[in-house]
């Protein structure tokens, strides 16, 4: 098993360009830093700079190197790194955290928004902030419903749909939309000092 899953992160990293390595791994050392440092953990759910992270991952690498650079801050995160934003912050364990399904949700956050960003030079402002708001959408979906089933399943705890928002969107998706608005700016900036063509 672990031979397959060695094969399978070779024959992904052999197919990346220096480049490509290059830009994965500081999206993947902002994200880290942005776990490490930037959070505020009043609740169950943090507030956290990662959403913002994600996006960016999306908007200027595309989906297969966002969602790889995502990918390679869950497992450092999982491998020890104290890199996750609620106690222990980092180590196997944390998979039975009901919010790891947002650091599964960046995931998916940064394909979304890459899916619908790359391969087009020419994307209005309209059309990467929709590609902004269906990250978001993906992220809150994995994460919400992650928190579900590990407070539901795993610990039995009775909770209705109305207190699921309350603890894991309604305080955060103002701030949610405010970063992807500033990650919409950050990333037509980036894009055309990256990509002469992007218009």
């Amino acid at each position: 098993m672990v031979d397959n899953y060695q094969c399978f992160f070779y024959c992904i990293i052999m197919k990346l360009t220096a480049k490509d390595i290059t830009f994965t791994s500081v999206f993947t050392a902002t994200a880290c830093l942005a776990g490490l440092i930037l959070k505020i953990a009043p609740a169950t759910v943090p507030f956290s700079m990662l959403p913002l992270v994600a996006m960016l991952a999306g908007g200027v690498l595309g989906s297969k190197l966002g969602a790889i650079s995502m990918t390679l801050y869950m497992i450092l995160g999982l491998a020890g790194v104290p890199v996750f934003t609620n106690p222990p912050f980092g180590g196997l364990t944390y998979i039975f955290q009901p919010t790891f399904g947002f650091v599964i949700g960046f995931i998916f956050c940064a394909f979304v928004v890459g899916k619908i960003s790359e391969n087009n030079s020419r994307l209005s402002y309209a059309h990467n902030l929709l590609a902004m708001f269906l990250g978001l959408t993906a992220l809150y979906i994995t994460g919400l419903a992650y928190l579900y089933l590990m407070l539901h399943v795993y610990l039995g705890r009775e909770i209705g749909f109305i207190e699921l928002l309350t603890m894991g969107f309604l305080p955060f998706i103002l701030f949610d939309l405010i970063k992807a608005l500033i990650a919409v700016n950050l990333t037509r900036t980036l894009m055309k000092r990256i990509n002469p063509k992007y218009k």
